[in-house]
């Protein structure tokens, strides 16, 4: 990835702009010298290096929260002006020391070689657009870059953006060593997709940001209080430009702390799903539960025609039966060529994707996620479902009575991976919170980034309450010692629910599963909802939380909130996405059905919730559509969706293959409509084929060991 800026221009204020020796305690940069007292105002192009001004970071890394090391050739010149590059070098600091600081990328960083005082100073740039990277323009001294006559201390003046969001840009300034003072000024454009003019003016009395001419926010001694604006009469300092990696936990940091997230459903969280998700106000989407073995035989394509990123599983690895059934599903036309496991859209998408992976052994995780990696913004390890098919494979809740391969996962893809791990889990014991706090920290001491609780045991059905007094008690002592994101999930089911659960827990998110299933739109926040409010309920703080659980929790943030969508507009967004993303249609069938269905919902729940739909549509009328056609008609909804950027999408919204067809892991997805007409029979038939699945597998386990003479191979370590 790289950082381009085309013009860098200082107009210095008269009498105050001040050059001297540096006296770089640190490893001195490549070229240029000493420029002397008083450099006047510049404009540089950029074009060339000039020695005269600038110097080359080279051959050492900052630590902290910088996950690179800086390297000379990775700032380069042009007609176009100056690129400075992030690529994934394993650096390897210079000079002697038998174990010098190695880094798992390696960037680029343009520095002065003199010092500056007041004045303007104004960059032309276009910055990177990708979660966990920074692309900064500013000023600097401290310990390693001190002017004759430093005080040594950190003074700093900067212009960030944080790829997560290049809709903003972060101000900031340190003065001796203070800092603290980042502000996000929202630019009102995306600044990744052209180049624009950033600046700041530094006075003695304050500094003021500016872009394209605009003044954008300032401060002043007389408002920043107890922290004054940096005084040339304590440092002067260079000008910086560089383009750096957060490390894995800045990054998770940044992706979990005050998020409101989808969670990881089978069948339900592909794409149309997460993205009308992210288009009603979630932060932050998982998708859903994939095996480790299902994810490694595919191919990554690009999808030019839909603007995606597909994972297919190439058809000539199927059996010659499940090839001619593809063959003939006229519906879903996008599967003849093999099952698309995975389809992400970057434009949507982008720093906001979490992969949650089904595993039960390190070795095949990590193969499975460096296949994925460069398209999310970090890794998930399910160590929560419950289901026989996940528990039988050693993968899901049975990770949470083997802590030593759970951590083993854990600590496996951390060291191999750059991007945040985490893991989502249950709670261990209804009432003590022992079994529970335990486990998450020997993860987190094994390099979890971040955890996801969800508020139930194995065990407990979906349609009784989650378990909120243990996972509040939980979580208030994990936030008392631990500094990783904690985020929890289990019936919030309104923004009250939300509201309430953030403030008795401090929390530092939310995950959505069912309530999203519910309604989307759950994710959308009020206004005031950096409050610690709870729906108007006076006596929240004595509230037993049982009792509020059963709530009937009415007014601005209750189930009737104004802030929701109408149910019914919410299942038409939904088809319109399915039809954009060319979804299987017995996929949408399935997620429209649970929309409908209150059969998982927790019983004291179902008398608050709007159950009907303007249209009198019903879980049989929707067993009934054959394809999308059929389901777009029966809500009535238009057959194409335009695509940002192009006239419209494809007119068919025909997608991928009914992944209840893959051989591979075909008990995750299986699409039957008597799974809603006539549950229980669909669970006996379920419950014995798995039984039987299970079975030939052990048998055929077996016979492998019996014909190497000897017992299974350990784990491979990695």
């Amino acid at each position: 990835m790289r950082l381009h800026i085309a013009t860098l221009l200082l107009v210095a204020a008269p009498g105050e702009t001040h050059a001297g020796k540096p006296t770089n305690a640190g490893p001195p940069p490549q070229g240029g010298s000493d420029p002397g007292p008083g450099e006047p105002s510049f404009t540089d192009d950029l074009t060339s290096f000039d020695t005269t001004r600038w110097a080359k970071a080279d051959g050492w890394g900052n630590g902290d929260v910088f996950d690179n090391g800086w390297r000379a050739e990775n700032v380069a010149f042009g007609a176009d002006g100056m690129t400075i590059t992030l690529d994934d070098t394993l650096f390897t600091a210079d000079g002697n020391d038998p174990n010098p600081d190695t880094y798992p990328y390696t960037s680029g960083e343009l520095r002065t070689t003199g010092y500056h005082g007041y004045g303007c100073y104004e960059v032309t740039m276009k910055p990177v657009a990708e979660s966990g990277v920074v692309s900064a323009f500013f000023t600097y001294a401290g310990q390693w870059d001190n002017p004759d006559g430093g005080n040594g201390q950190h003074d700093e003046i900067d212009i960030e953006f944080l790829g997560r969001d290049t809709n903003h840009f972060q101000a900031n300034y340190w003065t001796n060593g203070v800092g603290g003072h980042e502000v996000e000024v929202n630019l009102g454009f995306d600044a990744s997709e052209d180049f624009h003019r950033y600046g700041f003016k530094w006075k003695a009395s304050g500094i003021e940001w500016w872009v394209d001419g605009i003044k954008v926010y300032e401060v002043d001694d007389a408002t920043s209080g107890s922290d004054p604006v940096p005084k040339i009469t304590d440092m002067t300092q260079k000008i910086m430009m560089n383009l750096w990696p957060l490390s894995s936990q800045e990054a998770a940091d940044a992706l979990f702390r005050d998020a409101e997230i989808l969670a990881p459903m089978v069948r339900a969280s592909t794409t149309p799903l997460r993205t009308l998700a992210l288009s009603y106000g979630a932060s932050l989407t998982f998708t859903e539960e994939l095996v480790d073995r299902s994810i490694t035989p595919t191919e990554r394509i690009v999808n030019e025609e839909l603007g995606t990123i597909d994972y297919r599983v190439p058809k000539h690895t199927y059996s010659k039966k499940v090839q001619r059934r593809l063959d003939n599903d006229k519906d879903n036309p996008d599967y003849k060529n093999g099952a698309i496991i995975l389809r992400i859209d970057p434009a949507v998408e982008r720093n906001k994707l979490i992969y949650q992976i089904g595993t039960g052994e390190s070795s095949l995780a990590l193969e499975a996620a460096t296949k994925v990696i460069q398209d999310v913004n970090g890794m998930d390890v399910n160590m929560g479902c419950p289901k026989k098919f996940s528990v039988s494979g050693g993968m899901g809740s049975a990770l949470l009575s083997d802590t030593k391969r759970a951590c083993d996962i854990i600590s496996t893809l951390r060291r191999n991976l750059s991007k945040p791990v985490s893991a989502k889990i249950r709670l261990l014991d209804p009432e003590d919170p022992r079994p529970t706090l335990d486990f998450v920290r020997a993860l987190i001491k094994a390099g979890a980034n971040a955890i996801t609780i969800h508020g139930r045991i194995v065990g407990d059905e979906s349609h009784t309450q989650a378990r909120w007094p243990t996972l509040v008690e939980v979580v208030r002592q994990l936030k008392q010692t631990e500094t990783v994101p904690i985020t929890v999930n289990g019936d919030l089911y309104t923004r009250a629910d939300i509201r309430e659960m953030k403030r008795r827990t401090g929390c530092d998110g939310v995950m959505l599963a069912r309530p999203a299933l519910y309604n989307i739109s759950l994710f959308r926040r009020g206004d005031d909802e950096q409050t610690n409010a709870s729906n108007g309920q006076e006596c929240a703080d004595e509230m037993d939380l049982a009792e509020f659980q059963t709530t009937n929790h009415a007014g601005h943030y209750g189930y009737h909130s104004p802030l929701l969508a109408p149910r019914t507009k919410v299942v038409q967004d939904y088809i319109s996405h399915c039809v954009r993303y060319r979804a299987h249609s017995k996929n949408a069938k399935y997620v429209v059905c649970e929309i409908l269905s209150s059969r998982r919902t927790p019983t004291n729940r179902v008398p608050y919730m709007n159950m009907t739909f303007e249209g009198g549509q019903t879980i049989d009328k929707v067993c009934k559509c054959r394809n999308l056609q059929d389901l777009a008609k029966l809500w009535d909804v238009r057959w194409t969706l335009p695509r940002p950027g192009k006239e419209s999408a494809a007119a068919a919204g025909k997608a991928a293959m009914d992944l209840g067809e893959v051989e591979a892991h075909g008990d995750q997805h299986r699409y039957d409509d008597i799974y809603f007409l006539d549950h229980e029979k669909f669970r006996k038939e379920r419950t014995a084929a798995v039984d039987a699945q299970t079975a030939e597998a052990a048998a055929e386990e077996k016979k492998t060991d019996d014909s190497e003479d000897g017992p299974a191979a350990k784990r491979t370590k990695v």
